[in-house]
């Protein structure tokens, strides 16, 4: 193979690499991280939980209701506050509801004209916390707890931040105009090519 040929390979593998090979996996909060993230950080800026030593909170272990209820453990664990699962074992209960909840994936900024861009992540919801009496269900303190987040993910990492058993939190990355089209052409150009120069050179 002469010199010319061998330089055209090599362009067309690095090509190859460039557009077949992930990206470093960056550490990165998942979407269920995120909403419970929001939901501690904006539990322990109210005062729903002054003066409670322990509470009884039930366990949520399916659905888009469990990183709420993580976000709350979390904040409760934050401030010292025994959590059982007993009733019996408090006289103070806690319950929430989900007023309103929008998660969702954006483009975010360019990261080049064939690469596809950063999905954007945007979270706005609002949950009513309530604070009760286990023995006659008496309501001691109720709020209302609004709160959102956003950040820029790289593309390479939608399958490592979705959260497949919660539909809510397992939106459809947006996707590149330009990627869709030219990526596609440019693979298929280079595969095409090595294949060219692999049989010519025989």
């Amino acid at each position: 193979m002469n010199p010319r040929n061998l330089s055209i390979v090599i362009t067309l593998v690095l090509v190859l690499v460039v557009f077949t090979s992930a990206q470093d996996k960056e550490t990165v909060l998942t979407n269920e991280q995120v909403v419970a993230g929001a939901v501690r950080d904006a539990t322990l800026k109210s005062d729903l939980l002054d003066g409670i030593s322990d509470i009884h909170l039930v366990p949520v272990l399916y659905g888009i209701e469990r990183p709420f209820y993580s976000g709350l453990v979390e904040a409760m664990s934050s401030r010292g506050i025994t959590i059982l699962s007993d009733a019996g074992g408090s006289s103070n209960a806690l319950g929430f509801v989900i007023l309103g909840f929008e998660f969702s994936y954006n483009r975010g900024e360019s990261r080049g004209l064939l690469l596809k861009p950063f999905i954007k992540r945007r979270l706005d919801a609002r949950i009513r916390v309530t604070l009760q009496e286990v023995g006659d269900g008496k309501i001691l303190r109720m709020e209302d707890i609004s709160f959102e987040y956003s950040d820029e993910v790289g593309p390479e990492l939608d399958k490592l931040i979705k959260s497949p058993d919660i539909p809510e939190l397992a939106p459809k990355a947006p996707g590149s105009y330009w990627s869709k089209i030219v990526e596609p052409i440019v693979v298929t150009a280079a595969v095409g090519g090595l294949v060219y120069l692999f049989f010519e050179n025989r």
